[in-house]
């Protein structure tokens, strides 16, 4: 489960992390979505999918829903400082780098 969880972590992007974050903080109870400050019900369906997340009964006397990470989901998180991290490459495209025009180009200062 732990190679699966690596996997799964360095597949994230960005803001599946940060509703990851979210939801750990979750300490282990089920939180309705509107107490998840930056969290959206979009993103706890997406996480839902994936099997990170998983649904419950966050007030028992009003029967309101509420979401926590999954045991999955926990092994990710845990798994997230040890995920490669992907840097994105520059690349300069030749065509649209125009070449100076010696002519008439300032010499440099002395």
């Amino acid at each position: 489960m732990d190679r699966q969880a690596i996997m799964i972590a360095e597949g994230l992007r960005p803001h599946e992390v940060k509703a990851l974050r979210i939801l750990a903080g979750t300490a282990g109870d089920f939180d309705p979505v509107g107490s998840l400050p930056g969290l959206a019900q979009p993103m706890i369906d997406h996480l839902l999918a994936m099997g990170l997340a998983e649904q419950g009964i966050a007030n028992e006397y009003k029967g309101t829903v509420g979401y926590r990470l999954s045991p999955l989901g926990s092994a990710v998180f845990s798994s997230l400082k040890d995920r490669k991290r992907q840097k994105p490459k520059l690349r300069m495209i030749a065509s649209a780098i125009k070449s100076v025009d010696l002519r008439i180009a300032k010499p440099p200062r002395k």
